[in-house]
């Protein structure tokens, strides 16, 4: 059985962006998180008339707290002591981290990077509405 809810309505998808957005506002202001949530897009079936949706599609583009070297002494101090698994798995620890903030275990949301939605862009594939970027 699949994760993702059937059925979401528009008014209940707009209730679920706004906590996302009260969400990346506490990373934002949380020093154990070492990126901050730049902007929020969301695209796909949402941007529809659809009455009902699948899921929500959000790119997410995220950016270093801090200078490269302090960020890059932060990314390994955080993969080792909280990401398990191989190295890839300690290599993205930091990013995925932010995610799952951003998520809570709602399976109704779908987290793109935000490159890969403006390559989706620019190939003509997606339409996105912008719902949140950081001051």
């Amino acid at each position: 059985m699949s994760k993702k809810q059937v059925g979401l309505t528009h008014s209940k998808a707009d209730e679920l962006l706004a906590l996302m957005v009260e969400r990346a506002e506490e990373v934002n202001r949380d020093p154990q998180f070492i990126y901050r949530v730049s902007r929020l897009t969301v695209f796909g079936s949402y941007l529809t008339d659809k009455e009902k949706l699948g899921d929500l599609d959000v790119a997410v583009e995220l950016l270093p707290k801090h200078n490269a070297e302090k960020h890059s002494k932060l990314i390994k101090q955080q993969s080792i002591n909280e990401a398990t698994g191989d190295w890839w798995e300690q290599s993205v620890w930091s990013r995925r981290k932010v995610h799952r903030a951003l998520k809570r275990q709602n399976h109704a949301f779908s987290l793109h990077d935000y490159a890969n939605f403006v390559l989706m862009v620019e190939q003509g594939g997606a339409v996105g509405r912008e719902f949140y970027r950081s001051k």
